[in-house]
């Protein structure tokens, strides 16, 4: 099992022995509900609550192949929770225009709030302004090559081969092949983007081969902004560049992220 997969299964472990913890206090002769009987036995690996795909493994505690009432519930909270984050969520694809460095297939990013008119919603005083943004890509390896992750008013079509004034930079990882990165961020009431960590992983989890970093990194809206008046929309946007040259080449490969500030 690989090391992401175990931490989301200790995850569940702790809510498993949490409600376990609740559902036995009584008063009295009060009769327990029947929490230990069957009620659904998985054909496969996966099962299905309210159309959300979960992994038996992790909520067949006892290894019998079907999940009692108790398991069942822990399994439907878990899957009411995955629905409410898909409501704040949005996935875009990348855009590939060079073959020649990695490539971004795909992002997506999880905000304070519902979305709306298509647009990921950040706030400032929802959840503390966290959100989180993720990228699937292919990377090259290149010791040549850097992500950027940068915040603009303005949209990063048709400015290929240009690089962003200011952004957030990371050196690619010693990986070759499909590779995950996921920040976790903060969106303060200064408009202004705080990261505080990272977690790149191979795509496949393959060996359990995943790095974190804790960052403390801000970004202000001011500073690729020209108005700091609020709402305000803009993009998230992501890019590999380039940097053999006296310039970093960027923009030919990235993905962007429709946001409204708020």
């Amino acid at each position: 099992m690989s090391k992401v997969l175990l931490s989301f299964t200790l995850a569940t472990s702790v809510l498993l022995a949490a409600c376990q913890g609740g559902s036995n206090s009584s008063s009295g002769n009060e009769v327990v509900n029947n929490d230990f009987s069957s009620v659904i036995c998985p054909s496969g690996e996966v099962f299905e609550i309210e159309g959300v795909e979960l992994i038996t493994e992790l909520y067949d505690r006892d290894k019998d192949g079907c999940l009692s009432g108790f398991e069942y519930r822990v399994a439907t909270r878990v899957a009411q929770q995955m629905l409410a984050l898909e409501e704040k969520q949005l996935v875009v694809d990348g855009v590939t225009s060079s073959s020649s460095i990695s490539k971004i297939y795909s992002m997506k990013v999880i905000g304070s709030s519902e979305v709306s008119d298509n647009k990921i919603q950040l706030h400032s005083n929802i959840d503390s302004g966290d959100f989180h943004i993720s990228f699937k890509t292919y990377s090259t390896n290149s010791p040549d090559e850097s992500l950027k992750l940068y915040f603009d008013d303005e949209s990063a079509m048709f400015k290929s081969g240009t690089a962003p004034s200011y952004a957030i930079t990371l050196p690619l990882p010693p990986i070759v092949g499909e590779v995950s990165y996921i920040f976790s961020c903060r969106y303060m009431s200064d408009m202004s983007v705080n990261c505080t960590s990272l977690l790149v992983a191979r795509s496949d989890y393959s060996g359990g081969d995943y790095m974190t970093l804790d960052l403390d990194v801000s970004f202000p809206l001011r500073l690729t902004f020209a108005e700091e008046s609020l709402p305000k929309a803009g993009y998230i946007i992501g890019t590999f560049c380039d940097e053999s040259g006296d310039d970093a080449n960027c923009l030919a490969n990235y993905a962007q992220m429709p946001v409204s500030f708020n």
